[in-house]
């Protein structure tokens, strides 16, 4: 774990300690669920794995991608990306590497989890999000909030920050609705438009990039986004 001194999300999470769903939305006289926001978020990591592990394998966030959409436009007006390097287990399985495409040498040099927090949060403050701009996180799925950043919080022996508590969007959920068809992974929404993946599958950034398209299309075509997804207590 990196020293004391470098962790400023330890002080800087106390910004964001009073955030309320509200503030996702322009006005209290709205559906609470409809996003009402300046700002999307877009995470999709990749985490350490094994063939065959299951729900109780302890994973390990090794690359930590972020799109910022204007919500207005759908699009990208920023992205934080940092690969990470797991602290458990930082050797990569072959599974994981062929997986991935994330080669060893890359994690072996890169920052530890708490220190990529750091920079995330200070991404974060860059745009005033979740402080004077309303933003909801977009994902393929529950898996990334839901499963990795709570692991990863343990594994790290850190509290989880109050804005990865707050309701989100699950985009997969929200494309089978929308469309009528059965949940899809990122490849298969795609096909549904008629195009393939482009870049590496299981790529976090890759994955985002393309679930960032995905996302546009729905707008496009009328997808009123609403809040659909929350931890439960």
């Amino acid at each position: 774990m990196a020293p004391e001194k470098k962790m400023p999300y330890r002080n800087m999470s106390l910004n964001f300690k009073d955030i309320s769903t509200q503030q996702l939305i322009s006005s209290s006289t709205y559906d609470p669920s409809l996003v009402q926001v300046h700002n999307d978020i877009l995470p999709e990591g990749s985490a350490t794995c094994e063939q065959g592990g299951g729900f109780d394998y302890k994973n390990e966030i090794i690359e930590f991608p972020v799109l910022l959409i204007e919500s207005k436009t759908f699009k990208v007006v920023d992205v934080f990306h940092s690969y990470v390097k797991p602290s458990n287990n930082p050797v990569l399985s072959k599974f994981c590497i062929e997986l991935t495409g994330i080669p060893q040498s890359t994690i072996d040099i890169s920052p530890s989890f708490p220190e990529v927090l750091c920079r995330f949060q200070d991404f974060l403050y860059s745009h005033k999000l979740f402080i004077d701009n309303s933003c909801a996180f977009l994902t393929d799925g529950p898996w990334d909030i839901r499963d990795f950043i709570t692991k990863q919080c343990n594994v790290s022996k850190i509290p989880r920050p109050k804005y990865f508590s707050l309701p989100w969007v699950d985009v997969r959920t929200m494309f089978a609705k929308f469309y009528n068809c059965r949940p899809r992974n990122i490849p298969n929404m795609l096909a549904h438009y008629g195009l393939k993946f482009e870049g590496h599958e299981h790529s976090g950034i890759d994955d985002a990039k393309n679930l960032a398209f995905i996302a546009k299309r729905l707008w496009e075509d009328g997808a009123v986004f609403r809040t659909n997804r929350r931890l439960q207590r």
